[in-house]
């Protein structure tokens, strides 16, 4: 029996115990109620993390509808190997039974995937937003899409050290990520790795970089730029750079009297560092200027009431050579003893909480302030704290009526925390005088002339003034800066309602001798007579010029346009001008001169910061005789200030030098008839109207004038400026001067028998120009000497000898090149990097090859004519016999560049052997076509030759181009060679066409002050480039400006400069005759 009772209280024992059935499978799993399946998803890119959140289960089973195995996890993270929709299964289990739920999750594309704005770098997390190698973080930020619009912070795990693999390099991916972000819509987003804030240890590392060299420590440097490291330590191989510290030590404020060291060794040891001073503290002392190494030990001391600075350069160098270059300051604040409490004034009475602001003067290198204040009487202070000097309390409800506060203020600054005394103020009605108007009549006088000032009074207060009394007062301040009381009216028994005004007149007499500008204010109830809410309205001030003359009318509003186009407020000044003013003052007008009368004499504002225009106004002040405004930033056109309404009779210097003014030197400068001296220099002017007198002293050297892009070629059509063809010497509006290049120091554009001709000084018989290169010329001679002006040369791959066409030439001359055979090479520069078609570092045979197929890949050119150079014999090509046959007179033949129609290039024959023959074909729609080089330059010799079989029935030459060993054309005809007049001229949509006669004429306007005329060919090379000027209205023959032109196709380009605008015009000419 009791072996019965043992068993039953064995098999009921879970029951007893725990009240709940038994899962003998899970005998540790006691469950009363069905469990509640329930889950949520945390999702980037194809990483999921799935929250469990069931209810009364202790086994869990996720089927992520992948097909991958079943997860027993309670919170898996499962990773998707593609894109697609996926249904999600959670079964949630207990002893009673179980639940399952169903979700869908959606694995976006790779080309969808984004970044997070928050994600970690840690790799022993498992979190779904965290990234375990620098190679997946960088590969994300390379695939930045445009449209990511938030800053990216990366929490870097502490105690952790992180490398790239060995396949990626920083120094070339960091151009990808700086692209990328800045295509990205929100340009100013940072990239933030940081070390993690949530956790203790070592500052993480980051090995970016294998070796510490100049091109790695640049690229970093670029890289911060748009991506900041905060708390790491960044390595270049074994070398740490401690990033961390460098905010440290590029800024401090310390408190006057402080000892400061700048330890920029512990930045990265591996630098040496020198360092200099680069700034003049106005009030610091105790500083070191220069140094080695570290900055140890400075006792800095700032005696004034003004934050100093000291800027230190500082330059990081590794084996001698300089890696980067840091700005260092050191802001020293000088102690303050207090805090100068303003508003509520002692005693002060404010009306309402909406108007109580409290206020105090603001403290030198404060970084925030608090406001304490209370009742009086009680014990307790309220307390906010504000960042700038003035405070609308946020608790309103504190400040209750016909009760007084106190109040006072604390400062917390480099040198400690300062305190302010306590004010005290009461919560109450009152009145309030306020000025709101001051004025004075006449604003200039002269000495013994009565001035009166007049004052409109308003009490802006709550409360209405009921028969009071007090006094206002007119004051003048002395040299010392101390006031005296000249007049006072006393306002007796005086009633003013809220928001009434009265009116207060003071008449004095000026001193009987000049003075400076005097000043005077009026402080009203100024005996405090009149308890009020405040008295920091109660005065205003004015000043009053006594001079002994005014400026005249006229020259009074010129200056005063001057002041106010040329942004007079910026100038740098010890004094700006009081354009509200017309007298004479010796405190008032610097930089101008004035005769007894007033008249203006002398405008010398160089190097003042004008910014703007120059009115045209200046050049009719009648006595101006100087005029310096050189050194400043004025533009508009010369053209719009200089005009035919000039009326300074007096002026013999003009500086206008140094500024950005555009346009041209318009005629009207001559009708400034004592004009002796006009400095134009460093602007941006482009032409010149007229020639002007000899007598004048001119300087318009270093002009800054942009033209248009050139082909590069032998003879270049640069598009001279005017400014750059006048000679001031020989008055001449028609001389060309030579010009240097910036590109090359040798380098030159040489005026030589109608045209331009690239030279090299030292007789070097190459250039190497990248196409497109920017380049800018500076004019050599002439009265614009060291004019320069930027534009951008091109040329076609292939072009050699710069003759602005690729053809069977350019191999040759490539050839002789390479042969270092300077007598057939030097009659014309070889363009290098044209040459260099198989883009290596070499000029070689490879490079031939690579320009033959160019040729090839183009129709072939026929620009000779057909006649040879001296007018009688001509080089024949005609198939014979099943013969290409060659019956030259001329010179050797060593390249050639034939078109056959009816015959394939398997269907010929050459009949020259040997390895000294470069023989390419390429088949044509109608036949074939080839070129022939010899290596060894003997070439084809004169007579007449056999060539190649050619099997064909109808076999004929439809194009051909010889050149001979100095890589020159050989004239060629062959049967059915046309003569180039008699091709039809190329279509050219909505360009009027004209053909060109002994009377072709354009139209000129009323009022047109200069003409360009410039002239292309159809294949875009500029042919002509002419500028006209003094041209008179009505009809203009064209046909000295483009004679000499072969017969052909062209395209006129006529622009037309007057006052108001540019007239342009485009025509197509064919030239028959």
């Amino acid at each position: 029996m009791k072996n019965l009772i043992i068993i039953l209280m064995v098999a009921l024992f879970p029951t007893w115990v725990w009240g709940q059935s038994f899962d003998p499978v899970n005998p540790d799993e006691p469950s009363t109620v069905l469990p509640k399946a329930d889950f949520y998803t945390n999702q980037y890119k194809s990483r999921v993390r799935f929250g469990n959140q069931s209810k009364d289960a202790s086994r869990y089973e996720w089927d992520f509808g992948d097909g991958s195995a079943i997860s027993k996890e309670k919170s898996p993270l499962h990773i998707y190997e593609k894109a697609g929709t996926y249904k999600v299964l959670l079964t949630a289990m207990n002893g009673l039974g179980k639940d399952t739920l169903s979700h869908q999750v959606t694995i976006e594309p790779v080309e969808n995937w984004y970044m997070g704005n928050n994600v970690s770098l840690d790799r022993n997390s498992k979190d779904v937003y965290n990234y375990t190698s620098l190679d997946d973080l960088f590969k994300d930020l390379e695939s930045l899409p445009y449209y990511h619009w938030n800053d990216i912070t990366v929490n870097v795990a502490r105690q952790q050290s992180f490398a790239f693999s060995s396949s990626v390099n920083l120094t070339e991916l960091k151009d990808v990520i700086i692209r990328k972000i800045k295509e990205i819509s929100n340009s100013s987003i940072k990239i933030k790795i940081v070390a993690d804030s949530y956790s203790s240890g070592s500052i993480p590392i980051l090995t970016l970089w294998p070796a510490l060299t100049k091109a790695n420590f640049d690229a970093y440097k670029d890289l911060s730029e748009y991506m900041e490291f905060s708390n790491v330590v960044i390595k270049f191989g074994d070398i740490p750079y401690s990033i961390y510290r460098e905010d440290e030590l590029e800024e401090e404020t310390i408190c006057s009297g402080s000892s400061v060291s700048r330890y920029f060794t512990n930045l990265c040891s591996a630098f040496t560092y020198d360092w200099k001073l680069v700034n003049v503290p106005k009030y610091i002392t105790g500083y070191k200027e220069t140094g080695i190494g570290n900055i140890q030990n400075m006792t800095l001391l700032n005696a004034s009431s003004e934050m100093d600075t000291l800027v230190y350069e500082v330059r990081f160098r590794k084996d001698n050579e300089i890696y980067y270059t840091m700005n260092c300051k050191i802001a020293v604040c000088p102690k303050t003893e207090a805090v100068t409490l303003v508003a509520p004034a002692k005693d002060d009475i404010v009306s309402s909480r909406e108007d109580l602001l409290f206020s105090w003067k603001p403290v030198v290198g404060a970084s925030g302030y608090t406001l304490y204040y209370r009742e009086v009487g009680t014990e307790a202070f309220y307390s906010e704290y504000a960042k700038e000097a003035s405070l609308k309390p946020y608790y309103t409800s504190h400040f209750e009526y016909d009760k007084s506060y106190e109040w006072k203020v604390e400062v917390y600054t480099p040198c400690g925390t300062i305190s302010s005394e306590t004010y005290t103020f009461k919560m109450s009605h009152a009145p309030d005088l306020e000025i709101v108007s001051f004025s004075v009549e006449p604003q200039a006088v002269k000495p013994g002339q009565e001035f009166t000032f007049t004052a409109t009074v308003r009490n802006s207060g709550t409360e209405a003034i009921s028969a009071a009394s007090w006094r206002d007062g007119l004051y003048e301040y002395n040299d010392t800066g101390y006031s005296s009381l000249l007049q006072s009216k006393e306002q007796e028994s005086k009633s003013l309602e809220v928001d009434g005004e009265y009116e207060v007149k003071f008449t004095i007499k000026a001193p009987f001798e000049e003075g400076e500008e005097l000043r005077y204010y009026i402080y009203v109830n100024d005996n405090g007579g009149l308890r009020e809410m405040t008295r920091l309205n109660n005065r205003d001030s004015l000043m009053v010029t006594v001079a002994l003359v005014t400026i005249p009318t006229s020259e009074y509003k010129a200056l005063c346009a001057l002041y106010q186009s040329a942004k007079g407020e910026e100038w740098y000044l010890n004094k700006r001008w009081n354009i509200e003013s017309c007298a004479v003052s010796r405190s008032n007008w610097e930089g101008v001169t004035f005769d007894d009368e007033g008249h203006v004499l002398k405008l010398a504002l160089s190097g003042k910061n004008l910014i703007g225009t120059i009115p045209a106004e200046i050049f009719t002040l009648p006595y101006l005789r100087e005029l310096d405004l050189s050194g400043n930033r004025l533009s508009g056109k010369l053209e719009k200030v200089i005009t035919d309404k000039v009326s300074a009779d007096s002026l013999r210097s003009i500086n206008l030098g140094n500024n950005q003014i555009t346009g041209y030197i318009p005629k009207e400068v001559n009708l400034l008839k004592k004009l002796n001296n006009l400095q134009l220099s460093k602007n941006q002017i482009d032409s010149i109207e007229a020639v002007l007198p000899k007598v004048l002293s001119l300087d318009i050297t270093s002009q800054t004038i942009h033209i248009d892009s050139i082909q590069l070629s032998v003879n270049p059509q640069l598009q001279i400026p005017a400014i750059c063809r006048y000679d001031h010497e020989s008055q001449s509006l028609g001389v060309y001067p030579d010009f240097t290049t910036s590109y090359s120091s040798t380098l030159k554009f040489e005026y030589n028998q109608g045209r331009y001709a690239i030279k090299d000084w030292y007789g070097a018989n190459e250039v190497k120009i990248p196409s497109g290169q920017a380049l800018t010329i500076t004019q050599a001679s002439g009265s614009a000497k060291g004019s320069h002006s930027p534009f951008k040369v091109f040329y076609d791959q292939g072009d050699a000898n710069m003759d602005l066409v690729v053809d069977v030439l350019d191999i040759p001359h490539t050839l002789n090149y390479i042969m270092e055979d300077l007598e057939h090479t030097g009659y014309v520069i070889f363009n290098y990097n044209a040459a260099n078609t198989f883009t290596d570092k070499l000029i070689n045979v490879q490079d031939m090859v690579a320009t033959v197929n160019i040729i090839l890949g183009a129709p072939l050119a026929m620009r000779s004519s057909l006649r040879s150079a001296n007018g009688e014999e001509i080089a024949h090509l005609t198939v014979e016999d099943g013969y290409l046959v060659l019956d030259n007179p001329l010179e050797p033949v060593v390249a050639m560049d034939v078109s056959l129609k009816g015959v394939k290039s398997d269907r010929l024959k050459l009949l020259f052997q040997g390895d000294n023959l470069m023989f390419t074909t390429r088949d044509t729609d109608e036949g074939t076509r080839f070129i022939l080089l010899f290596m060894d330059r003997a070439g084809i010799s004169t007579g007449k030759t056999k060539i190649m079989e050619v099997a064909g029935t109808d076999v004929a030459v439809t194009g051909a181009m010889l050149s001979d060993k100095a890589a020159k054309e050989i004239p060629v005809t062959f049967p059915g060679k046309k003569d180039p007049e008699e091709g039809t001229p190329m279509d050219i949509d909505t360009i009027d066409e004209a053909v060109l006669t002994n009377l072709f004429q354009i139209q000129i306007p009323e009022n047109v002050h200069l003409i360009k005329i410039s002239l292309y060919g159809l294949n875009g090379r500029l042919v002509v480039n002419k500028e006209l000027m003094g041209v008179n209205a009505g009809g203009y023959s064209l046909r000295e400006v483009l004679s000499g032109l072969s017969v052909g196709t062209y395209v006129l380009h006529v622009g037309m400069w007057t006052d108001k605008d540019v007239i342009e015009k485009k025509i197509k000419l064919y030239i028959s005759k």
